[in-house]
């Protein structure tokens, strides 16, 4: 590295400390538990997804966020809710895989891929239906695409991604709502969801430095 190429790194990352990215104003969830996560969990920004997992199965992701009209998606407030599946997260106790793994950390690791994209889950729910509640009270039900019928990983060849289904919520721009899902099942296994309020936020996040 050239000492410029060094100096203008160094400035980035000062500029960084001292300001960071804007996120600009954005749908912020909250629940009673859960915990916060960027819409690409690989990238930074905004933090507007809420995710819930099953204590049991920390791998098994379900994830919530919202999104305000803008002018490249003007057809009103959307709302994202499904399951994701990082089929290659440690177990216990180890925390993460090597950077440069040993052959006895790359069978591991194949084995608890196979052994977790062959695993029974079914997930159901009492409803295809959630409920849209407003700060005056009113409510109105909207369908989740997700969980409109039994939903077994292991037959949707895009259990891998990190996209779920969005969809329209309201024609209008709602900037305060609760969301009240449905009761939903892992294996019949009754998961703990809470009701998410969104409200508007506006944050300041860490951008990926590309010196």
């Amino acid at each position: 590295m050239t000492p410029s190429h060094l100096f203008r790194c160094l400035g980035l990352l000062l500029t960084l400390t001292l300001g960071g990215c804007s996120t600009g104003l954005y749908l912020k969830p909250e629940a009673a538990n859960g915990t916060y996560n960027t819409e690409n969990p690989t990238y930074p920004g905004p933090q507007q997804v809420i995710e819930f997992r099953p204590a049991d199965e920390t791998w098994i992701v379900f994830r919530v966020l919202a999104k305000l009209p803008n002018p490249h998606s003007p057809e009103g407030t959307k709302l994202t809710a499904y399951f994701r599946f990082i089929y290659l997260l440690p177990e216990p106790p180890r925390t993460s895989w090597s950077l440069f793994p040993s052959e006895a950390e790359k069978e591991e690791n194949k084995n608890l891929l196979e052994r977790r994209k062959h695993q029974r889950l079914e997930i159901t729910a009492s409803s295809p239906f959630a409920t849209i509640v407003l700060p005056d009270g009113t409510r109105t039900q909207v369908a989740l695409p997700f969980l409109e019928k039994p939903y077994n990983h292991s037959e949707d060849p895009r259990a891998h991604g990190i996209w779920g289904p969005q969809f329209v919520i309201s024609p209008k721009m709602l900037d305060n709502f609760t969301v009240i899902f449905p009761d939903i099942f892992l294996n019949g296994k009754k998961l703990d969801i809470p009701p998410v309020k969104f409200g508007i936020s506006k944050d300041v996040y860490a951008p990926v430095l590309n010196c």
